[in-house]
């Protein structure tokens, strides 16, 4: 697993980040073919490649620094506020109560899995490997973002295009986090709630109005801004500490 540290990381990154998706997918049809419904298998394997990548990795995670991000984090509250705000004008109902566990494991899954694996295994390798601070945080961003373009047979094109764009400042903003505290809870937290906001819902709207999209986009544009501050004044922190 040292590749990651290589001359390479980025081309071991995409190479880690294809092997644990194209595993987890794997798992899932098995799942699947057990019985399990497809929701159920997805959330299961990818709670189980988040535990492999634990276990893997587990000496680049630093649990003692749990929460020290969660302040830093906070922002990420608008978009759960956003997603919530969305559904309620667009007049879609909530899921029924008695689905509680199911929509609890099926926010939780992704953003643990994802957050493990993007910020946790690969933020922390190519910053390892002497990457700038800002190299650490967009290209995993990045990747984050592209992966989710394969939703485009499901939900079209533009669509997916939209959802890569907002997973990527979300990458970029959890990314800032980690490398400025090192704390991968919180950051799983805030994914999480995200998630859960949207999967509270018995559904997607369809359609957005001008006024909205606007929003959207001011709210994209502010959360990538301040991830860039985060990540800025981090730098300046370490060369000031440098120089002392």
């Amino acid at each position: 697993m040292n590749e990651l540290t290589g001359k390479h990381p980025l081309a071991m990154a995409v190479i880690l980040m294809m092997i644990s998706f194209l595993t987890a997918g794997i798992l899932t049809a098995v799942l699947a073919s057990l019985g399990f419904d497809s929701g159920t298998a997805a959330s299961i394997s990818r709670l189980f490649m988040a535990v492999v990548l634990l276990f893997l990795f587990r000496r680049d995670f630093d649990f003692s620094r749990s929460l020290k991000g969660f302040v830093l984090a906070l922002p990420a509250l608008v978009f759960v506020v956003w997603n919530i705000a969305y559904h309620l004008c667009a007049g879609i109902a909530f899921r029924p109560l008695s689905e509680a566990g199911m929509i609890l494991l099926t926010a939780l899954a992704p953003g643990l899995f994802e957050e493990v694996l993007f910020r946790g295994v690969v933020t922390g390798k190519i910053q390892g490997a002497g990457k700038s601070q800002l190299y650490a945080v967009l290209a995993p961003a990045l990747l984050f973002g592209l992966i989710h373009l394969t939703n485009a047979p499901a939900i079209g094109p533009l669509s997916a295009l939209v959802q890569a764009l907002y997973a990527t400042v979300i990458g970029l903003l959890f990314g800032a986090v980690y490398v400025r505290t090192r704390d991968i809870v919180s950051p799983v937290i805030m994914h999480t709630l995200i998630d859960l906001s949207n999967d509270v819902f018995v559904s997607s709207p369809t359609t957005s109005t001008v006024p909205w999209l606007i929003a959207f986009a001011v709210i994209i544009a502010a959360a990538a801004v301040y991830s860039v501050a985060l990540i800025i004044v981090r730098d300046v922190q370490k060369k000031q500490a440098q120089a002392e």
